[in-house]
């Protein structure tokens, strides 16, 4: 792992007027983004298609896999195939459970949506036979028809156990996908909220905004359920809906975000022309072939009044003449496996919505002064390509609390693949940092996606997956990079800490993604698991310190992420002293500091380590 860190100390004419003059101050010498260091990268014997993290800095990951996953000792299931879940220790060293869910046969499977509670109770929503379901089932077996074998499962904190497991009727796989479906999260009572694509036979309850199934035959609507695992049978559906149209490839909900009053917050794809929309939305109409959707839905209410609000997103203008397509794009991405699934949603504390995907269109709604506005993805029919290999970008909108406006919309991407076909990039999973930052990550093959601060600058292989920061106005990135080798590699999922720390995971079908020294596997794996320390901004903060007293620094403004320099400043010519306590060697070399005297009133310490207290007296 490389680091490095650069200094420039002011002189002393740089000094705010008038400072000096009558009190010492002791300030941090300049603003400065300390670069991301990849804290671990892993191989997983399985696809990862979503991650959750709790607080201890654990990772949960749920995907599809063979019959060969290495389980844990008093797994749940150490046998199996298609579905799994695994738990990774905070340094990505070890796994400590792996187990199956399910098993398909050698050829169905897979878990697409994960979260976990503060108990370390893991929740995932999946596809796939043989599923072990619990007394207080909704359903103990699917419903029968080809891909409805949608299941809801809940672990115990070892991964020993099933607290709760129930098939859902009616609700299907996504189009073009084998066993990919729903997404799931849970409240801080355990509540249970999904969402996907259902057809005939969902339990809707008697408050729904839609009880009618709209789709037709081999297609389906979004739909959104609140489970209470608690309770036995239908009597455990606090309520469920449909949510969707006619459109001839049908609708569904591809992510899903609670907000802190439990509303849903669903994303996802419709070619429905009748989808429902309310009153006073950002976009009422459908614009392309396809358009990405965003609802908000609060299961507290019944009938018209649960939909808060839902509004098309999408443009009418594909690349080289076509009709857009938004929120859902098969690009042939997948190292393994037919296809992938994107989109992904966040909500703040406010009920903004953040959402993104992939769109093809080239009029896609954009706001004045994002980060990209216009595309510039290349014309397919050049290439005499279609759908699924012409160009598409990633989007990243964000929305405002009543879904009527736009607070920021921006592409990420464009150019040319590597096979000249025209970029093929798209978003699968986004997250948000105390900031107001959104982390996304994707997949992409363009050769000129943006980069920014990255810890990879080039494409790797055909597809590689990235990770991207926006700024909290959606006008600039403070990071962005390719993560992947020479093979197809994507990330699917992303989750962050307390502290920033983003969790991705993907998968991969290169033997050289890049791993690190001492992950739990650095053998090559059909998926993987990482972890970034995010760039960070070190914000000037000044501290008046009493002539010929003593005065420290915060240790929030010492650790090295924060800052690497501070200045002095005295209305005495004598020398100024420092003092510090260190807590510890720095990326594994001994930490150190050093102090550069000026003339007269000034000194500059800086600082390569973390420390528990600076101080400096006069």
């Amino acid at each position: 792992m490389l680091f490095f860190s650069s200094r420039k100390h002011r002189s002393k004419s740089s000094i705010r007027p008038g400072r000096c003059s009558y009190r010492p101050w002791l300030e941090v010498l300049e603003d400065r983004t300390v670069p991301a260091s990849l804290s671990y990268s892993t191989f997983l014997h399985g696809t990862v298609y979503a991650t959750a993290e709790d607080s201890a800095g654990n990772v949960y990951v749920t995907g599809s896999t063979d019959s060969t996953l290495p389980t844990t000792p008093g797994a749940f299931e150490t046998t199996g195939y298609g579905a799994f879940v695994a738990k990774l220790n905070a340094t990505g060293t070890a796994v400590l459970y792996a187990t199956y869910l399910g098993n398909g046969n050698s050829s169905y499977g897979t878990g697409t949506g994960i979260a976990v509670d503060a108990a370390g109770d893991v929740y995932v929503i999946g596809d796939n036979l043989n599923v072990p379901t619990t007394p207080n089932a909704i359903a103990s077996s699917p419903s029968g028809f080809a891909g409805n074998t949608v299941f809801v499962a809940e672990l115990n904190p070892s991964g020993s156990g099933l607290i709760y497991s129930t098939y859902l009727p009616g609700a299907a796989d996504y189009r073009d996908t084998a066993s990919l479906t729903g997404a799931i999260a849970v409240d801080g009572s355990g509540n249970i909220y999904v969402a996907g694509g259902a057809q005939a036979g969902l339990p809707v309850t008697a408050g729904a905004y839609q009880s009618a199934y709209q789709g037709g035959s081999g297609t389906s609507n979004a739909f959104f359920a609140k489970i209470n695992p608690a309770l036995s049978g239908t009597a455990s559906v606090v309520y469920a809906t449909y949510l969707g149209g006619n459109g001839i490839n049908g609708d569904a909900a591809t992510a899903i975000a609670l907000d802190g009053a439990g509303n849903a917050y669903l994303e996802g794809y419709t070619t429905s022309t009748n989808f429902p929309t309310t009153s006073g939305a950002f976009q009422t109409t459908r614009a392309g072939v396809q358009d990405a959707f965003v609802a908000k839905i609060n299961p507290a209410l019944s009938g018209a009044a649960s939909l808060v609000y839902s509004t098309y997103l999408g443009g009418s203008d594909g690349a080289g003449g076509t009709r857009g397509y938004s929120g859902f794009v098969p690009a042939q991405t997948f190292a393994i496996g037919p296809a992938q699934i994107d989109g992904g949603i966040a909500v703040d504390s406010a009920g903004n919505a953040y959402v993104t995907s992939a769109t093809t269109s080239v009029n896609f709604p954009t706001t004045p002064g994002a980060y990209q506005v216009n595309s510039n993805m290349p014309n397919p029919n050049k290439y005499n390509v279609g759908l699924t290999k012409g160009p598409s970008d990633v989007f990243v909108t964000k929305l405002n609390a009543t879904g009527s406006a736009l607070v920021y919309s921006t592409y990420i991407g464009g150019g040319k693949g590597k096979d000249n076909s025209g970029t093929r990039s798209g978003g699968a999973s986004i997250a948000l940092d105390s900031s107001g930052d959104a982390e996304v990550t994707g997949w992409t093959n363009s050769t000129v996606f943006p980069t920014k601060n990255a810890l990879q600058t080039t494409n790797g292989g055909d597809y590689d997956a990235f990770v991207t920061v926006l700024n909290p106005s959606g006008s600039g990135l403070l990071f962005s990079s390719y993560f992947g080798g020479s093979g197809h590699d994507a990330g699917f999922g992303i989750a962050l800490d307390s502290a920033g720390n983003a969790y991705v995971g993907g998968q991969t079908g290169s033997a050289n993604f890049p791993t690190t020294a001492g992950a739990y596997q650095t053998t090559a794996g059909s998926g993987f698991v990482l972890k970034i320390d995010p760039p960070a901004d070190a914000s000037e903060v000044s501290v008046p310190i009493p002539a010929g007293g003593t005065n420290s620094a915060a240790p929030d403004d010492l650790r090295s992420g924060k800052a690497d320099s501070w200045l002095a400043s005295s209305v005495s010519t004598a020398q100024i002293g420092w003092s510090t306590t260190w807590i510890s060697s720095f990326a594994g070399n001994p930490a150190w500091g050093s102090y550069i005297p000026f003339p007269q009133t000034e000194d500059s310490y800086s600082v390569f380590g973390d420390l528990l207290a600076l101080s400096l007296t006069v």
